[in-house]
């Protein structure tokens, strides 16, 4: 017999021993143990030796489980030895076609892949393109090639050491970036054997990269005569080799200009390497935000950090360094619209729209929108923001703040039910990055919607997630009382009004401030009586507070204990604060419910001519009185 023939039985063999199948398994079981104790060696403190001992047990294993399946099988009858194959000469017994059987070992094969392709996929799609060429401290290490001269003019020689030398002491500077000084380079360059007075080409410029071990390299060229003179630089991968950045700038080199021309392309270059290695560290929702200031994008994090631990001042200040530090940061700007929005200046959030609208011809679509939306917000235009948002959406589908915008439109139009979907959208983004979504007010509005529409359940899971990631925090602590107290729980809404007194109290909130906010929390609750208890004791002790006076007065006329009282306490508020929007809006409902509809309605234009944004409430009590108006007019 041929050796061929050998080969191909011994194929066969090994295929019907099912060895392919159990050392297919095998392998994969053992990659997945492999990563698995890389993962947990560091947090579990293990030795050293452990990942090392684990890969050569498995390598031992290899041979041992290779023989073994050679020998036995494992039937539903348990472990056997493999039979023989019959010989040519026995009686063979003709298959029946049908359906291949699904194996309990496919199942096991195809979770193997599965497995195997989650942990495979980060290592091999790696966002990080900078992660291959940073030094063991995590800066990037770079190398400066010398310029080529394409002026013609050999005087203008002295620009190819001259721009290296002050591109390293600059970008030296950086805390990000380690820089090859430029005596390493020109030695690298001579072990090159590259003739100094000719160009470096850019096989020779990555070579050069290579010997100094830099991450990237910076090379280019210049061009022109006289006084006027164009440098055009490129940022390279050494270990690919591609292209990652270019810039050109315009000037006289003969002139101190050159000076400047090379901080022009240092600034350019060190910022383009430190936003590219913040970005890395950002939020994925964060990375696009269209400015070439590292400092400013620096601050911009900041404030997005400030805004996610609640902290509105904080956010205030660092978006408004973001704009000092590059004053075209059209995202700064935006950022600063909802942050003094959300800080309750309303006029200073319309006043810097008003200034950010100035960028718009300079903004790049997206940020258009964006500006087009809070623009359509102003004019309390709520089917135009959501349209707008659904439009930045299409192009952003994976922005975790875009989708809880959406779900804010909605909430305003107390349209509940799309915006639980819109939440849930960026819960579920969320999980898709990796679950560190700090926005509380994400699950604040979830659990309102959820708490809105009858779904007690999911408020409760939603409020729950959001102390296992930002734990004890109050608003959320008010949001469990209220949740658990009108369903009737009023054990665990006890124990949650204490967690949230004892929270406020070590805040330092003074006893008036802790009446009225538990005054909101019983209202909230439906538990109306309470709130107006609690409400009144903080007017006690402050008689004079309009903050206090405008929440019983809402209290007495929106659920009819004491419309009189409400009005004569809403009138008081409107002496101090003429025009105040929500103050004109309660009296105007008192007097609505007073049957006085045409005063009512021309309160509630006034009102709502007032509003700096949306109010739902607001605009139903407007078409409510319109309506009694008209049927009074008939």
């Amino acid at each position: 017999m041929s050796n061929p023939d050998k080969i191909s039985r011994f194929w066969q063999e090994l295929k019907r021993r099912k060895v392919f199948r159990v050392v297919a398994m095998y392998a994969g079981a053992a990659y997945i143990i492999i990563e698995l104790v890389n993962n947990v060696s560091a947090p579990l403190h293990l030795p050293e030796w452990v990942p090392a001992f684990i890969i050569v047990l498995l390598a031992i294993g290899f041979p041992l489980v290779a023989i073994l399946s050679w020998i036995f099988d494992f039937t539903p009858d348990g472990w056997r030895r493999t039979e023989p194959v019959k010989q040519p000469g026995a009686q063979k017994t003709e298959a029946v076609p049908g359906k291949r059987r699904l194996r309990p070992s496919d199942v096991i094969i195809a979770a193997l892949v599965v497995i195997i392709g989650i942990l495979v996929y980060p290592k091999v799609f790696s966002k990080d393109k900078f992660k291959e060429i940073r030094d063991p401290e995590g800066r990037i290490s770079i190398a400066v090639i010398p310029f080529d001269n394409q002026t013609g003019d050999l005087e203008m020689e002295w620009f190819r050491k001259g721009v290296v030398s002050l591109l390293v002491n600059e970008l030296g500077r950086s805390r990000e970036l380690v820089v090859c000084d430029d005596y390493n380079i020109n030695e690298a360059i001579e072990n090159t054997q590259q003739v100094y007075s000719a160009g470096i080409s850019s096989s020779q410029a990555r070579k050069i990269a290579e010997t100094v071990h830099a991450g990237v390299y910076i090379s280019g060229s210049y061009q022109g005569r006289e006084n006027n003179h164009l440098v055009l630089a490129k940022l390279a991968d050494t270990r690919s080799g591609k292209l990652m950045w270019t810039i050109r700038v315009h000037g006289n080199l003969n002139s101190s200009e050159y000076i400047d021309m090379t901080d022009s392309l240092c600034y350019e270059i060190k910022n383009y390497l430190e936003i590219s290695r913040m970005k890395q560290k950002a939020d994925f929702d964060q990375r696009e935000v269209y400015t070439r200031s590292a400092q400013a994008y620096k601050y911009y994090l900041q404030g997005v950090d400030a805004e996610y631990d609640n902290d509105k001042v904080a956010a205030v200040g660092f978006f408004n360094r973001a704009i000092e530090s590059d004053s075209g940061f059209a995202m700064a700007y935006i950022s600063l619209v909802r942050a003094l929005f959300n800080q309750g200046k309303l006029t200073e959030s319309e006043q810097t729209l008003a200034e950010a609208r100035k960028l718009y011809d300079r903004c790049p679509l997206i940020l258009q929108l964006r500006l087009d939306e809070y623009s359509a917000t102003q004019k309390k235009d709520m089917h135009e923001v959501i349209r707008i948002k659904k439009q930045i959406i299409e192009m952003d589908p994976d922005n975790r703040r875009e989708w809880h915008a959406l779900g804010w439109a909605y909430d305003l139009l107390h349209q509940y039910d799309k915006s639980i979907e819109a939440y849930e959208k960026v819960l579920e983004l969320d999980r898709k990055w990796g679950g560190s979504w700090r926005w509380v007010w994400t699950y604040i509005q979830l659990g309102n919607a959820c708490h809105m529409t009858g779904d007690h359940k999911r408020e409760r899971e939603v409020y729950q997630m959001a102390l296992e990631i930002v734990p004890d925090q109050v608003d959320i602590l008010f949001q469990q009382a209220a949740c658990a107290l009108s369903q009737g729980d009023t054990l665990t809404g006890n124990r949650y009004v204490e967690m949230y007194k004892q929270q406020l109290t070590a805040k330092g909130t003074t006893q008036p401030i802790l009446l009225a906010n538990l005054s909101n929390l019983y209202e909230r609750a439906g538990m109306i009586g309470r709130a107006e208890s609690l409400i009144r004791q903080a007017l006690e002790i402050e008689p004079d507070n309009h903050d206090f006076q405008f929440r019983l007065a809402q209290i007495l006329i929106f659920s009819e204990l004491n419309i009189d009282e409400g009005l004569q306490l809403i009138d008081r508020v409107l002496e101090a604060e003429p025009g105040e929007p929500f103050a004109m809006d309660i009296k105007a409902w008192g007097l609505y419910k007073k049957e006085k509809y045409e005063e009512s309605l021309q309160l509630l234009y006034m009102a709502w001519d007032s509003l700096l944004y949306y109010d739902h409430n607001v605009f139903l009590h407007m078409k409510a009185a319109e309506e009694q108006v008209k049927r009074h007019h008939k």
